[in-house]
């Protein structure tokens, strides 16, 4: 029996003591907030940011990678696991125990192992590069975990550790240049930004007629790159104009005044960049006296609700699927015409998984007539990722792709539209019907739909 305790610290049957404790002490924190890094405050001896030795992971990583009981649910869930990519969330936990027990004592202490400099974990030796570049940030390993082991965080510190060091390669750098520069993944001009603007009469844009700040409005709409340059993007964020405005609600547009968020630069490991993008953009609302508001994109989402915090920028923020479905509960949006269609509704990562907004995106579907909700076998909580999340839409992923599994279980239930709620979920399942050759299905964002059975379209 003696020897059998023993040995449990260093099986994989140590959960038995770590269970507890780490249940315990599980992040209570928004789950959408990753760590920030202080770069203001940096020991002279630090010769590197993020994880690639023991020493930078921290004391409750370490306790989830002896809890792990190899389960296996959280690769169950993972996407990219599901569509052959090297990554499996429970052989990343089960790595950092056996490279702690390996090697860690000695790293700890600055020293070598067996005579030689002891290896970083991201690396051919045990956590390849592959592996933590397929991830796409879903939270699904974390969401599905019974000990509350945070898988995806430790792939992010790990991410960061590759990226400072030099080590992203592929279309990825080229748009974090892009951001660095112009503000937008894609390069263009920030004058350019939100140029559809100018044909809405009476829209109040921030730095224009006069309108020097947002003290007026109750809210701030906050489009988004995609809304500002991309065109499915652009009617998508039109509908919402229409939608807010025919409601009568009392906001504005920032137009050229925004920028990037941050949210690719700080999920491809960036986190200089982000924190660059995410300060100039929280010294600009802050200036405009910003108190609410509203994004769509649910990475924008995410972003300014869960993470400008850490910087000083403490704003109320909802997404358009609430606000809209409350516009529709008072009676100032009626939905009016008939839309005698199947719907399915796929819930976004971000808004989804991350913020717990279930119900109102349905109930909004359901809130329109004639129209019939067709669930997904994995959704809510369980739903499949897009791709898109993690920095993935400007990485190229190798087939068989995420979305394209996600979209024939959609096709499974032949449905006549896809409803999304993301920016980025619109782009890759039309991008996943072209693949199938799919030209019945149509793909729209909820308040696209929305606008087409309201009353009366002011626009």
């Amino acid at each position: 029996v003696l020897d059998f305790l023993n040995y449990l610290p260093y099986s994989k049957h140590s959960h038995v003591f770590t269970a507890i404790p780490n249940v315990f002490f599980q992040n209570l924190k928004p789950r959408g907030a990753l760590k920030p890094i202080d770069f203001e405050n940096v020991p002279d001896d630090l010769d590197h940011f993020g994880a690639g030795k023991i020493q930078d992971f921290t004391w409750k990583d370490i306790l989830d990678a002896y809890t792990c009981t190899e389960c296996g649910r959280c690769t169950d869930n993972c996407p990219a696991w599901h569509t052959e990519k090297p990554l499996s969330p429970r052989e990343i936990v089960v790595k950092l125990r056996h490279y702690t027990s390996s090697e860690g004592k000695e790293l700890a202490n600055g020293g070598s192992v067996n005579g030689r400099q002891a290896s970083t974990i991201p690396g051919p030796e045990w956590v390849t590069e592959d592996e933590l570049w397929a991830c796409t940030s879903c939270n699904a390993c974390v969401e599905q975990c019974p000990l509350f082991i945070d898988q995806m965080g430790k792939i992010m510190e790990m991410r960061r550790f590759l990226t400072l060091e030099g080590r992203l390669t592929g279309t990825a750098v080229k748009t974090l240049q892009k951001l660095q520069t112009q503000g937008n993944p894609w390069g263009f001009s920030e004058s350019d930004r939100a140029k559809w603007l100018s044909g809405y009469e009476g829209l109040n844009v921030i730095g224009e007629n006069g309108i020097e700040d947002a003290s007026a409005f109750d809210y701030i709409y906050w489009m988004g790159c995609y809304g500002g340059y991309d065109p499915r993007g652009q009617k998508i964020a039109q509908s919402v104009v229409s939608l807010l405005t025919q409601a009568g609600v009392n906001f504005a547009v920032l137009g050229p005044m925004e920028s990037c968020t941050g949210d690719p630069a700080r999920r491809l490991g960036e986190e200089a960049l982000y924190q660059m993008l995410a300060t100039q953009n929280i010294e600009t609302l802050n200036g405009l006296k910003v108190k609410k508001v509203i994004a769509n994109c649910p990475h924008c989402f995410n972003t300014i609700k869960n993470e400008y915090p850490q910087f000083g920028g403490n704003y109320e923020v909802i997404n358009h699927t609430q606000l809209l479905n409350e516009l529709v509960k008072q009676g100032r949006l009626k939905p009016t015409k008939e839309i005698n269609q199947g719907v399915a509704y796929h819930d976004p990562c971000y808004l989804g998984r991350y913020n717990r907004v279930f119900d109102e995106p349905r109930e909004l579907l359901q809130s329109i007539p004639g129209l019939r909700l067709i669930e997904l076998d994995r959704k809510r909580e369980r739903s499949f990722c897009c791709v898109a999340g993690g920095g993935k839409i400007w990485m190229e992923e190798e087939a068989p792709r995420v979305n394209w599994n996600r979209f024939e279980e959609v096709e499974s239930k032949n449905p006549d539209t896809l409803a999304v709620a993301c920016y980025f979920c619109d782009t890759m399942f039309e991008d996943a019907s072209k693949h199938a050759g799919n030209d019945k299905m149509e793909i729209k964002d909820i308040s696209v739909i929305l606008r087409e059975s309201v009353e009366a379209d002011k626009s």
